[in-house]
């Protein structure tokens, strides 16, 4: 009797974990939580004018508004660690990041770090400082609601997705098998052609729909460290051997995202396996400290390049790689000079709020903003359709010379809170934010679907939808999250005609399989 009641009661626990709204409670509780920010900003920000009071105020709020996201995201992997490949983890963490903890430079950063700030294009008044960390509030609270909605209209497939151990679907390719297949062509494809022409080393143009495909060289990394934690002795001796080729050829790229996608990909993949958030911490804190010491090195590594070759794209392998290698000698020999070395460039470059300053100064003196939306149904054509395709050239060109009054070819990046302000005001920054947290929560949807199932060869999708969560709010509307999309849902149609053949094929292989699984 006691087994049949225990097993009766194991049930109705499993009923009560399907039906409850843990993601939707979870972010309810931040939405909360965050009220009394926003009732806070908004009061200092109407009737409150002495710096030293709204700089108190924007110190205060920040601080809180980051350890809310926080632990949102922290909730959130606690309860189903395979949240952390999904875009419901990562903006909130993203959010507190350049948006609670950036814009406390400003505050508490040095006195080299806020004389240059209070000296170039970024400068902002205490007013400025607080009206911009209020868009900035207000945008990411309407962002996570909207990603509430969709939890709670979809709440029982949520949960049940969320309670499930495989996602309900046999994969048709075994991990293994994709590792060598993205580590092969994935490697060929990025560092013996689309690098090597993007250098200038040859001279070929490679198609966009090949270059979307360049991150799945990282995917195969990931899906390497999961198998090697599982036990699996080739993946591991693949992982001793060409990882650190991987990173150090990053390294050469210059680029702080392609560095951060080699190291954090292979630890998310092995935290699938290990689910120990002490060894993720370790490795996070390692890929923080590799970050935040890699920036000076980038911009050295851009000016060298532009100097010897009149564009940051220039140089080949031995060129860069002598760049990097001479790095040290270059800061102590050559005299960096003081206050440089004082200046914190890696927190200036987390901070968002002198740009969407710019841009709520403009929307209010009825600058218009550039109107890059119109534009935005040609980034879902195909050049391959359509050959004379006008070259899409991001808006922070336009940006960055509106806000110098100078013809200087730079980029000026602005946040989508920012983008959505200057275009449409309030209203639009909050229906936009909304929509935008639908999309956030869909992806999410898939994503953690995929990473259920261990179908690692659409991992692929989770890297472009993770990609978009950890770089898309730092973008305009167009590049950040419109130009992604066309290629996660080609690359999503791309693999549903595959997986469908391969299906086919193995049904055909194993005829009486398929009539049992009838």
């Amino acid at each position: 009797m006691q087994a049949v009641l225990k097993g009766e009661d194991r049930q109705a626990m499993i009923a009560r974990a399907r039906r409850d709204p843990f993601f939707a409670r979870a972010y309810f509780k931040a939405l909360i939580a965050l009220v009394p920010l926003l009732c806070l900003y908004v009061v200092t920000n109407l009737f409150i004018t002495e710096p030293p009071i709204l700089h108190t105020v924007s110190a205060i709020g920040q601080i809180y508004f980051s350890v809310v996201l926080v632990l949102l995201a922290y909730v959130q992997a606690r309860n189903v660690p395979e949240f952390i490949w999904t875009p419901a983890f990562w903006l909130p963490l993203q959010s507190a990041i350049f948006f609670g903890l950036g814009p406390l430079v400003r505050i508490l950063g040095n006195e080299v770090t806020q004389a240059a700030l209070n000296h170039g294009i970024s400068e902002t008044s205490a007013a400025e400082l607080l009206r911009a960390n209020l868009l900035s509030v207000c945008g990411v609270w309407f962002l996570l609601f909207g990603m509430s909605i969709h939890f709670l209209t979809w709440q029982r497939k949520w949960n049940q997705l969320a309670k499930s151990r495989s996602g309900g679907q046999r994969v048709v390719l075994r991990p293994a098998v994709v590792a060598g297949l993205f580590l092969v062509f994935g490697g060929i494809l990025k560092y013996g052609v689309a690098l090597p022409a993007a250098w200038g080393m040859f001279n070929i143009v490679v198609p966009g729909t090949l270059s979307a495909l360049l991150p799945i060289l990282d995917v195969g990394f990931a899906v390497a460290a999961y198998m090697a934690v599982r036990g699996h002795a080739g993946m591991r001796i693949v992982l001793f051997l060409f990882l650190p080729a991987h990173v150090f050829l990053s390294l050469l790229t210059f680029s702080k995202l392609q560095v951060v996608m080699a190291l954090l990909l292979p630890a998310l993949g092995s935290f699938i396996a290990h689910r120990n958030f002490r060894r993720l911490a370790v490795w996070v804190t390692i890929l923080m400290l590799v970050f935040a010491s890699y920036q000076p090195i980038v911009a050295h590594g851009r000016a060298q390049i532009y100097a010897s070759t009149g564009t940051i794209g220039g140089a080949g392998y031995l060129q860069r790689a002598s760049i990097l290698l001479g790095y040290p000698g270059y800061s102590v020999h050559r005299g960096v000079q003081l206050e440089t070395q004082k200046q914190q460039g890696w927190w200036t470059r987390l901070d968002y709020t002198g740009q969407q300053a710019h841009a709520m100064g403009y929307r209010d003196a009825g600058v218009s903003a550039p109107a890059s939306l119109k534009d935005a149904w040609l980034y879902f054509i195909p050049r391959a359709l359509w050959p004379d395709k006008p070259i899409l050239t991001g808006p922070g060109l336009a940006f960055y010379q509106l806000v110098t009054q100078s013809d200087r070819k730079n980029f000026y990046g602005l946040s989508i809170y920012g983008d959505l302000y200057w275009q449409f005001g309030w209203l639009g920054d909050t229906l936009g934010c909304i929509i935008i947290g639908l999309l956030f929560a869909s992806l999410t949807r898939r994503s953690l679907r995929i990473i259920k199932q261990r179908d690692f060869v659409r991992l692929p999708l989770v890297l472009i939808a993770l990609q978009m969560s950890l770089t898309g709010p730092n973008q305009f509307i167009t590049n950040g999250i419109i130009g992604p999309l066309p290629i996660y849902f080609g690359y999503l149609l791309l693999l549903a005609l595959i997986t469908q053949g391969l299906r086919s094929a193995a049904g055909r292989r194993n005829p009486v399989n398929r009539v049992g699984q009838a």
